[in-house]
């Protein structure tokens, strides 16, 4: 096979690569690349397709442990929401204990829940992030009354 094909194989899995992240498709690309230069000397695609399987075999399981490490670093980046810990917010919508009421955080309108009584307008600050249910206590509490953990 002619080397621009594997070149164009190579640029192929480094496009789907880019969109995927999964450090899977990038050693299969690079496989590609160091065939297309063993077809500029070595025409029989025999030797070329053992030559790309061998070396996309080496290179996926040399660098196992590294892509793991790299795909666990993105997957455990914090979520968003996670940022509204220890935000103030007021009361939109009043509550019983343990019950759903709604706080307005940073502008926006989020479910919440908390041990102690909400009525509108009371000030709270966010203890935890559950979903999309916040769990607060009412601000200025002498030590604090804390949340169900819903």
């Amino acid at each position: 096979m002619p080397a621009w094909v594997w070149l164009c194989v190579a640029l192929v899995l480094g496009a789907i690569e880019l969109v995927t992240t999964t450090f899977v498709l990038m050693w299969i690309g690079v496989a590609a690349l160091l065939t297309a230069g063993l077809a500029l000397g070595v025409r029989d695609i025999v030797w070329q397709a053992i030559w790309f399987a061998a070396v996309s075999a080496v290179l996926l399981i040399a660098t196992r442990s590294v892509s793991r490490r790299w795909r666990a670093q993105r997957l455990n980046l914090p979520e968003p929401q996670h940022a509204l810990v220890g935000k103030r917010g007021q009361v939109v919508t009043g509550a019983e204990p343990g019950a759903l009421g709604t706080v307005q955080v940073d502008g926006h309108i989020w479910s919440c829940r908390c041990d102690v009584p909400l009525t509108e307008g009371d000030e709270v600050v966010v203890e935890r992030v559950n979903g999309a249910v916040l769990t607060v206590l009412r601000a200025g509490s002498a030590g604090g009354e804390k949340g169900d953990g819903a």
